[in-house]
């Protein structure tokens, strides 16, 4: 078989395969948020109680150590966000990050639970 001919059957498959990739996408998608909200529930965590990296009131923290110095010093909230990921805040200050926390901060409830 020629090159021509494998291109064609090569952008055949891709074409066919469209919709099952863009499906496993839209599932992946919701997998992730499933999972954020699963542990957000598990652990209770609420608006109130997550410490922000960002915002009027604080310091521009360049890296994850820096905030957790100030978290150390200044935060007495049991979670914090950093790049829209939730991490215990003691994990934080000790220097560890979770290579795949599941939480995000925009699963998030809007309203805290009663």
């Amino acid at each position: 078989m020629d090159s021509t001919k494998l291109k064609s059957l090569i952008a055949e498959v891709d074409e066919e395969m469209r919709p099952l990739l863009e499906m496993k996408a839209s599932l992946s998608r919701q997998l992730m948020k499933a999972e954020s909200e699963d542990f957000i529930r598990a652990n209770k965590i609420t608006k109130s109680n997550v410490q922000h990296c960002d915002g009027d009131d604080l310091p521009h923290f360049g890296i994850i150590h820096e905030f957790g110095e100030w978290c150390e010093k200044f935060s007495d909230k049991p979670w914090c966000c950093w790049n829209g990921t939730l991490y215990q805040t003691s994990e934080i200050i000790r220097g560890r990050i979770a290579r795949d926390a599941p939480g995000r901060y925009e699963d998030l409830p809007t309203e805290e639970p009663s």
